[in-house]
């Protein structure tokens, strides 16, 4: 479909588990919204960038998910690249980023004055909603696990209609919003996140080596001063 809504509601109030079938019911669908196929294909290769800590990534889907022309604007651009440097920066070299902190980024980037069309901060919105739920219910279920686990089932249905099309072909009519060129571009990309960990890990050890000998410096440094005294 070119356009897919979701429930804009979901708190537990809303949900209801069907004792007989196990089915989950969503309630009160008064408040819905949609995101069309380009939103969706950009808003996968932002959690995807984020997971591969490739900036340059992470800035083209922000730019394409914005109402602002990053491009143009050097000012917002600046905005969003300082943010996703910062972003990237703070996340562990050993974990892997979810989707719920990916949709935190562009909060902040929000907040800093990037406009983002309505649909998309209230889907931001219903994932925190969710995520809250979900914690309640089982505080060892992993939403993002969820999400991939669905993502790995869908792929291999939709392989027969990819594989007669190049790899470097755009259509995204799949029930994953992803292209051939998206997937190869991403394949190629991941060798490099080695590399990106290596470095991160690097700049980290060094920022916190420096951190550390300036304190113990500015702990000598008195008792010295005091001794000349």
């Amino acid at each position: 479909a070119e356009e897919s809504f979701f429930h804009a509601d979901p708190h537990a109030g809303n949900l209801f588990a069907d004792p007989r079938t196990g089915d989950l019911v969503i309630l009160d669908w008064a408040l819905t919204e949609r995101l069309n196929r380009a939103q969706r294909r950009q808003t996968v290769l932002l959690v995807l960038g984020v997971a591969l800590r490739d900036p340059q990534r992470i800035f083209a889907a922000i730019d394409a998910l914005s109402e602002d022309d990053l491009q143009a604007n050097a000012a917002k651009g600046d905005v969003v690249r300082g943010q996703v440097t910062r972003f990237l920066g703070e996340l562990s070299p050993l974990g892997a980023p979810g989707f719920a902190q990916v949709m935190r980024l562009l909060a902040g980037i929000a907040f800093a004055g990037v406009r983002f069309p309505a649909p998309l901060l209230m889907f931001r919105k219903v994932l925190f909603t969710l995520e809250g739920v979900l914690y309640d219910i089982d505080p060892s279920l992993n939403m993002d696990l969820v999400l991939a686990q669905q993502a790995l089932r869908r792929l291999p249905r939709e392989m027969p209609r990819r594989v007669v099309r190049p790899l470097t072909d755009g259509e995204t009519s799949y029930g994953l919003p992803l292209s051939n060129f998206d997937l190869t571009a991403l394949a190629l990309s991941l060798p490099l996140l080695g590399n990106r960990l290596w470095l991160q890990v690097a700049e980290r050890a060094t920022r916190y080596g420096l951190v550390g000998l300036q304190r113990a410096l500015n702990g000598l440094l008195p008792a010295a001063n005091a001794g000349e005294a």
